[in-house]
């Protein structure tokens, strides 16, 4: 049965940023999200989009300060 975010319980999230938090980098940190979601078929509206690539910019990213490819 597929089930939503809003539909997981206390503990169910509790675990999931208990696996968050043991991930040795900010890959296996996203990685792991996106196996334990279906973010491919998660398509979130414009204001949605703004509010993340804002906070990631603004605050995720001068928080872990990666370095640039280049």
């Amino acid at each position: 049965m597929e089930r939503k975010f809003n539909q997981l319980t206390s503990t169910e999230r509790a675990a999931i940023v208990d696996q968050l938090n043991n991930t040795k980098n900010m890959h296996d940190f996203l990685a792991y999200l996106v196996v334990v979601f279906d973010l491919k078929n998660c398509q979130p509206g414009t204001i949605t989009k703004k509010t993340i690539s804002t906070a990631m910019v603004n605050t995720v990213l001068p928080m872990i300060n990666p370095t640039l490819k280049q």
